[in-house]
């Protein structure tokens, strides 16, 4: 079984409705900005995957920092039980930013190689500079 990724949304954090909707608070649009490093974020994200088939699945996600410390990684053990996408929230990942950078964030789905879903630009804020 495989999967491909369609969307993924780095933010501070995920919420569910009681309509059952996300709720993706704090997006980040473009660059990921930091008044200085280093700098540790609490941050979420939000992966709309397409599953090729039903059934169990096993996805493991690497999220690599501008940083000294090794890439954060999960392994998620997912069970399809319907055709369409699949959605899969991970909160309070720290992203630890020590200089300007790129966030990388890789999965792989099953027996699938390392793929790199997203990448997102970090850098530090020049003085005069409006902060998201």
């Amino acid at each position: 079984m495989s999967a491909r990724i369609s969307a993924v949304i780095i933010c501070d954090e995920v919420r569910k409705e009681i309509s059952g909707k996300d709720i993706l608070i704090g997006v980040f649009s473009g660059s990921i900005i930091v008044s200085s490093y280093p700098a540790l974020l609490r941050s979420a994200l939000w992966i709309e995957a397409e599953p090729d088939s039903l059934g169990s699945m096993q996805w493991q996600v690497r999220v690599e920092t501008p940083s000294v410390n090794p890439p954060f990684q999960a392994t998620l053990d997912l069970n399809v039980v319907e055709p369409g996408p699949a959605i899969i929230v991970m909160n309070g990942l720290p992203l630890s930013l020590e200089h300007d950078g790129d966030v990388v964030v890789s999965v792989k789905a099953g027996t699938q190689d390392w793929e790199e879903v997203k990448r997102k630009r970090v850098s530090r804020s020049v003085e005069g500079t409006i902060l998201d």
